[in-house]
């Protein structure tokens, strides 16, 4: 398959036919154009694969037609999907070595747009990501501004007498 039908993520950047692109299949790619949260979550998958003696190089996405294959009653994760537009989300990677592992079905995602499901699966790929880490990587400093915020609504809290009366009296709030 042609490297134009899917997307290729490196650390340094998304590609589509090897070229740096934000676009997939005519459709933004949201969130992958933000550098710092892209090479966060690759270098999760990174370590991820590593456990499993994958050195990872490269990731591959694709949001194909092709449904996973359920073979004896059971779900078959590898297969062969094919390059026709779909919400099913496939993914390989290509190792440091130069090797690609099989294509290797990872789930059928409905949202609206064919973007959202590849972050979605990258996500995936990575054991997911909350918000907390996306601020945190976008925002090393995050932490401690959420801490302050915190620290001011708990003093405005316990300064309101019509809610703790007995805390704003007994409790000296500095």
């Amino acid at each position: 398959m042609h490297n134009a039908k899917y997307v290729t993520i490196k650390e340094n950047g998304t590609f589509v036919g090897g070229k740096p692109t934000n676009v997939y299949q005519k459709f933004n790619m949201v969130s992958m154009d933000i550098p710092e949260l892209r090479k966060y979550i690759f270098n999760k998958i990174q370590q991820r694969m590593a456990g499993r003696g994958l050195d990872v190089a490269e990731v591959h996405i694709i949001a194909s037609s092709t449904e996973q294959e359920i073979v004896n009653g059971k779900p078959h994760a590898v297969g062969n999907p094919s390059s026709k537009p779909g919400p099913n989300l496939w993914y390989r990677v290509k190792t440091k070595n130069g090797k690609e592992t099989n294509w290797r079905f990872v789930m059928k995602h409905t949202g609206p747009v064919v973007s959202t499901r590849v972050y979605a699966c990258f996500d995936q790929l990575a054991g997911g990501v909350s918000l907390h880490e996306v601020s945190m990587v976008l925002d090393p400093k995050y932490e401690l501004k959420q801490a302050k915020l915190l620290r001011k609504e708990i003093r405005k809290f316990i300064r309101n007498t019509n809610y703790v009366p007995f805390l704003s009296r007994k409790m000296s709030v500095r």
